[in-house]
């Protein structure tokens, strides 16, 4: 008897969570069209080369798995309004790693090396992420390339 008890708690309980889970969720959904238009509003305000070189780069990500003629248009402009800033032109290159990162395995990873290469004269709260951001990446084309030796040195060294 007491083991149909039991059973009985465990299946009330297990059905208790099956139905919570349906409510629950981790986090929203992002409304990507006002994040587009918010970054295409960003663009047209008077505000430093500098956001407005995040704002486009921002708009690659968004891009690249959608028109990737877009996002090489964004990924331009955000190089030309890098120019002055030379923190800002060490990203480009981590962002051009990502606009080939599914078409061009080289060119994405020669793009990931120069980022890596000029971002480590950075020594800043932002350049550490953006490096390991940028190994990460790196570390999965390796994996791609079916290197998992390599991938994994690559994120227990570097990434981390």
């Amino acid at each position: 008897m007491l083991y149909f008890v039991s059973m009985f708690r465990s299946f009330y309980a297990l059905l208790f969570l099956l139905c919570v889970t349906g409510y629950c969720n981790a986090q929203l959904p992002l409304d990507q069209e006002r994040y587009v238009d918010s970054l295409n509003n960003i663009l047209k305000q008077n505000v430093s080369d500098s956001v407005k070189a995040r704002a486009n780069y921002f708009l690659v990500y968004y891009w690249t798995p959608r028109d990737t003629a877009i996002a090489r248009k964004h990924l331009e402009a955000g190089r030309r309004f890098s120019r002055a800033n030379p923190y800002m032109a060490a990203l480009y290159y981590g962002h051009e790693g990502y606009f080939y990162y599914m078409t061009d395995m080289a060119r994405s990873e020669a793009a990931f090396l120069k980022a890596d290469t000029l971002l480590s004269r950075f020594h800043t709260k932002e350049a550490y992420p953006a490096r390991s951001n940028i190994w990460s990446a790196y570390a999965v084309l390796q994996q791609r390339k079916d290197d998992d030796k390599a991938y994994i040195d690559i994120v227990l060294h570097k990434a981390i």
